[in-house]
């Protein structure tokens, strides 16, 4: 039910944002959604709980895990409510994930960067590649 709802309000903020937008020049690109400065709040109670970096990343939200395995070149997604389960494993070009890193951050979002790659987890769990 949670996914449902942050998917819709995720696709209505984007569709707000483009209509607002001209026709030949919007608002906002996918790479700015991955700014930290979007989206810093967590909303309907869920949050960041955890962030670990090293070979395989560890990020645990109130509703998922997400396990970035930089030697393997997978992101696992799993489900934290109601039933733990596995939900999808995301499979990358080699060398996509190797060079990822986790600044320090504390405003509810778990970004990692590098070598062209940005993934952005948020504390409800929404994760976002570009």
């Amino acid at each position: 039910m949670h996914s449902t709802i942050t998917s819709f309000l995720w696709l209505c903020v984007t569709m707000a944002v483009c209509c607002a937008a001209s026709a030949d020049k919007p608002a906002v690109n996918p790479i700015d959604l991955l700014s930290p400065e979007m989206f810093l709040h967590t909303s309907f109670g869920m949050g960041l709980e955890s962030v670990q970096d090293g070979t395989t990343a560890r990020v645990v939200t109130t509703g998922a895990e997400f396990l970035i395995d930089k030697v393997a070149n997978i992101i696992e997604c799993r489900q934290r409510i109601a039933k733990e389960r596995s939900i999808t494993r995301l499979k990358f070009r080699r060398c996509t994930l190797s060079r990822l890193r986790f600044p320090p951050q504390t405003h509810g979002t778990a970004i990692f960067s590098g070598r062209g790659t940005t993934i952005r987890i948020n504390g409800d769990s929404l994760l976002m590649v570009s």
